[in-house]
């Protein structure tokens, strides 16, 4: 028995979605970056959130990551305007360690 109740689609390719068929094309691998960078000369931060609240009550962190050496430092914070003083704990105690100043913060929130 046959009832006829899915309609049977006719795709002809000349009408394709031109978005569609530009979505679906491969894209082109990044630029590789060589990376002469010493300790401390450049350190990327990021600020998340947690899709739920910790333990402590702690709904954001905060990442530094060194260039150079890939060093991750992670924070736990309870409300972003706290990252100012993470980082400034961070800083003392990276340049107290290792005798050296950070030269460049790059985050994502524009600017460095």
């Amino acid at each position: 028995m046959h009832l006829n109740l899915i309609f049977k689609l006719n795709i002809n390719d000349h009408n394709k979605c031109e978005i569609c068929v530009k979505a679906k094309l491969p894209k082109n691998p990044f630029k590789t970056i060589d990376r002469d960078s010493e300790i401390l000369e450049l350190i990327h931060s990021d600020v998340s959130d947690y899709r739920r609240t910790s333990r402590g009550c702690n709904k954001y962190f905060v990442t530094f990551i060194d260039d150079c050496s890939k060093f991750c430092h992670f924070c736990l914070i309870k409300t972003k305007n706290e990252v100012i003083n993470k980082f400034k704990i961070y800083k003392v105690e990276l340049e107290n360690q290792l005798e050296k100043n950070i030269k460049i913060l790059k985050s994502d929130r524009g600017g460095e």
